[in-house]
């Protein structure tokens, strides 16, 4: 994977897949979390991509995407950046300016990746323009 510019991984194969293979972007159609979504079945298949040399981005928008964003924040590097979709700080934030109003869906939260965050240097980064879009960002600091 080296020198790979975008990997996706996806746990089935769709319609778009081609033409996304043709501009160049590696696609992965393997669940590469197991059943629990507790850890990497085959990290050999993504820590090298993100290991590389370069900034990596990692977005986490599958079906668990509390476990997906700390299962792999370990394995990031400084000036790497995760997200996360279906994001909103806070239920409260969420229950008073979002559901029903702009997204119905809060599937991560600020309490479900506090631990993570703080043990592997994860900043905010550009929270203010993401979150309008209900995405976490964070930038891995150095150690």
């Amino acid at each position: 994977m080296d020198g790979v510019d975008a990997v996706l991984c996806e746990i089935s194969e769709h319609e778009w897949f081609p033409k996304m293979r043709e501009s160049g972007i590696e696609i992965i159609v393997e669940n590469i979390f197991d059943m629990f979504y507790g850890e990497l079945t085959r990290p050999e298949m993504i820590v090298p991509y993100i290991q590389q040399e370069g900034v990596t981005v990692v977005l986490c928008d599958g079906g668990n995407k509390i476990t997906e964003f700390n299962v792999i924040a370990p394995h990031l590097k400084e000036g790497d950046i995760i997200m996360a979709h279906d994001y909103i700080d806070t239920n409260e934030n969420y229950l008073e300016n979002y559901r029903d109003k702009v997204w119905n869906w809060r599937e991560i939260g600020d309490e479900h990746i506090e631990h993570v965050s703080k043990k592997y240097d994860l900043q905010p980064f550009m929270q203010d323009e993401f979150s309008k879009a209900v995405w976490v960002c964070k930038l891995k600091n150095s150690p």
